[in-house]
């Protein structure tokens, strides 16, 4: 598939309650502002409505997204959508995850997927236990294809949660990017 880049820019108005991305969008990234949990649900209910999405990678780098819009994100990634399967990358980056239910939301889609290939953590602010849970989650699911985690800048993951992640990585074949301090 030609990757097509598109951004929130690029979303369109399908009846009232739904969007969808011009064209066939592969990478929809949001650039100007965190979206509302409001406007994510009505982009996978237009998602959800077509037929052939191309959709690949879903990127919330640097949007400080709230508890409800992440874990809308992650119920969409976990729906068995005819879209949400096609999502091999999700950028979280730069968004809290600290909060118990929106940490167990993300490890819903680690342990469920079968397509996430690319997962962004980065400046999430993970602490060690999460980081040793996301390390069962990657090694519990048997059908995720997972290639790189990416967990840089969360400098409270510690040794024991960076120990855990590298077990997990090397039994998964997963490339691993982190940069942490004690």
């Amino acid at each position: 598939v030609q990757a097509e880049s598109c951004t929130e820019r690029d979303l369109r108005n399908e009846g009232s309650s739904a969007l969808i991305p011009r064209g066939a969008c592969t990478d929809l990234a949001f650039i100007s502002g965190g979206p509302s949990a409001v406007t994510l649900d009505r982009l996978f209910r237009g998602l959800a409505s077509q037929k052939y999405s191309k959709l690949q990678s879903l990127d919330f780098r640097r949007q400080q997204l709230d508890s409800k819009a992440i874990k809308s994100i992650c119920a969409y990634m976990v729906s068995g959508s005819k879209a949400a399967p096609r999502v091999q990358m999700l950028y979280l980056g730069g968004s809290s995850l600290r909060d118990p239910t929106v940490w167990r939301s993300v490890l819903g889609v680690v342990g469920d997927s079968s397509t996430l290939k690319v997962l962004g953590l980065e400046n999430t602010g993970i602490s060690t236990e999460q980081a040793v849970e996301l390390a069962a989650s990657i090694q519990k699911n048997q059908h995720m294809e997972l290639e790189l985690i990416d967990v840089s800048h969360n400098d409270r993951i510690g040794e024991v949660g960076v120990k855990a992640l590298v077990n997990a990585v090397l039994t998964r074949s997963t490339r691993f990017s982190g940069r942490t301090t004690k």
